[in-house]
């Protein structure tokens, strides 16, 4: 056995050590080097690369990761994926996909709900960091103020969270329409030579080029209108654009954002408990109000919010734990020189030594105060920041150790999510599987009247099962393991071009061509008949998704580029 695995890592070393030619890794999709998919450090050389040459490819993800919010993006790829394999086969209703647990894999409704909910975990949580380092801060110098020990400048908080916030929502608008019109002029070109769309009429088709052409920036300029009322994405009023279905999400990701910025405003001078409340608050009126996205832009906030409160507070108590010991040991080589033992708190001896200049020098050096050694500022755990070594502590900071009712618990709260998101489709009723109707039949019957049709009452569930998932991933990291691994961080980066390129290859690969041309004439029926088909269309979509990618990527530095340019003045 020993013998094997030796073998193993042999053959795992010489892997690493493989080299592929530096012009060609580039040009390929990243799938074409196993070595990305499967080390950690498979991109060290790509990495180097990089950062002589910033311009020729998208960053790529190192595991384990810095950034705390890693594992959402490869969450957020996962969801995507979901998506794709949704549109296009779950209209052959696979009797594996119709069970509890397992519809999840087919459930694209419910990832729109997830990237809604992850969207404002990650929007807000710079912002919070900074909020909650402001609070903390301001703390210290109420504690210090009758001591004036402490000089602690409060306006430098206030300049980062304002010049984050403007710039947060300046780069939205740009990181999200300069992308979707990339994916959207794809389409129309495709328009242009004589595809329909996927809607098999002559919608789409216009009869000179320049009609074509002005009708595709008609229907931009109308998409990217901000002031039409975005009505949620289960009512008629929810922007859309003919030549790529699934882009109507961008709208509603967009006013989402801005709503989540300015409760930020709003909320940002308060203290953890009572913006938790007003967030709660808020949450509960747009159920009742059926605005749904803002409810889920709303949860995702509170779970940064909880997290950032949790990790702070754990980290000021193993700060103290440590302060603890080593007053213990200055004690016990007092008490072992003959020297009296304080028998009063610290912050006695503080307000004693303050008085008393002869006594400081003995005493006050050796009984210190705690609040002088928790961090001033509160790290922060980004991909942009984490290169900072007074980051390194906040980023390495182990969670507490879980017991086991508390594992069992998030495992449960993890397993609840995921039920939830695997919500049957209302066209099949309630029924899922072995289960029947059951729970959803009791489920569905509690709805609020306000949720007056079968789609509404299909979404009022998918954010509170994006909610519990997420909640439980951040609560108990060992779930997140699987989703900071290589692949997992790969699948994380083309997450928008998988969301975007799909729909294309669904329709022009399988429905047009595979299922009518080949699966019905050579393969039949069946689960196996449609394997080729997903390879094939697999392929394809990975290998546009990573092209995407690398525009994105430009398209995030570009907007970058004109924050600089306008915000200097």
């Amino acid at each position: 056995m020993l013998l094997k695995l030796s073998s193993l890592y042999m053959l795992k070393d010489r892997w690493r050590q493989v080299e592929y030619p530096t012009h060609i890794t580039v040009s390929l999709p990243r799938f074409f080097n196993p070595k990305t998919l499967l080390f950690p450090d498979g991109r060290g050389a790509e990495k180097k690369q990089q950062q002589s040459e910033p311009e020729r490819s998208p960053p790529s993800s190192s595991f384990p990761s810095a950034s705390s919010t890693a594992y959402l993006d490869a969450l957020r790829g996962y969801a995507a994926w979901i998506v794709f394999l949704a549109h296009g086969w779950d209209e052959f209703h696979f009797s594996a996909t119709r069970q509890p647990i397992l519809s999840i894999i087919v459930a694209a409704k419910s990832m729109v709900a997830l990237f809604f909910v992850i969207s404002g975990y990650v929007l807000s949580y710079r912002l919070l960091v900074m909020t909650h380092d402001r609070y903390h801060r301001r703390h210290r110098r109420h504690y210090h103020h009758r001591r004036q020990s402490l000089d602690i400048d409060l306006s430098h908080d206030h300049d980062k969270i304002l010049q984050t916030l403007a710039g947060s929502t300046f780069r939205r608008g740009v990181r999200l329409w300069g992308s979707s019109i990339f994916a959207l002029s794809i389409s129309g070109l495709l328009v242009c030579m004589g595809w329909d769309g996927g809607y098999g009429d002559d919608r789409l088709r216009k009869d000179t080029l320049w009609e074509q052409i002005a009708d595709w920036f008609h229907r931009l300029a109308w998409f990217m209108n901000p002031f039409v009322e975005v009505d949620g994405y289960f009512w008629g009023g929810t922007l859309q654009n003919e030549y790529l279905g699934p882009m109507w999400t961008i709208p509603v990701e967009i006013r989402g954002s801005m709503i989540l910025f300015l409760f930020l405003v709003a909320t940002c001078m308060m203290s953890f408990r009572k913006r938790a409340i007003l967030t709660w608050t808020t949450i509960l009126a747009c159920y009742f109000w059926t605005k749904l996205y803002v409810a889920q832009f709303l949860m995702g906030m509170a779970i940064a919010d909880v997290s950032l409160n949790r990790q702070y507070h754990y980290l000021l108590l193993q700060q103290q734990q440590e302060l603890d010991q080593e007053r213990r040991q200055r004690y016990s080589r007092l008490s072992t020189t003959g020297s009296r033992e304080p028998s009063c708190s610290p912050f006695y001896v503080h307000s004693r030594t303050a008085s008393s200049s002869s006594s400081s020098s003995s005493t006050g050096s050796l009984i210190e105060d705690p609040l002088e050694h928790y961090p001033s500022v509160l790290p922060l755990s980004s991909p942009s920041s984490m290169s900072s070594s007074d980051n390194d502590e906040f980023a390495t900071a182990p969670y507490p150790v879980q017991s086991r009712r508390s594992k069992i618990i998030w495992i449960a709260v993890f397993a609840t999510g995921i039920f939830l998101l695997g919500q049957p489709d209302p066209s099949s009723g309630d029924d899922l599987g072995v289960f029947g109707d059951f729970p959803w039949k009791y489920l569905h019957a509690v709805i609020p009247s306000q949720y007056d049709n079968s789609f509404a009452q299909t979404y009022f569930y998918l954010g509170i099962g994006g909610f519990l998932l997420i909640l439980a991933l951040e609560m108990y990291p060992v779930l997140r393991t699987p989703l900071n691994t290589p692949f997992s961080q790969y699948v994380g980066d083309l997450s928008f071009g998988i969301y975007a390129m799909h729909p294309i290859i669904v329709i022009m690969v399988i429905r047009q061509w595979y299922e009518p041309c080949v699966r019905a004439q050579l393969f039949g029926h069946g689960f196996w008949a449609h394997v080729p088909g997903m390879v094939l269309t697999h392929g394809l979509v990975f290998t546009c998704a990573d092209y995407f990618s690398r525009v994105d990527y430009r398209v995030v530095v570009l907007a970058r580029r004109v924050q600089a340019w306008f915000f200097d003045g």
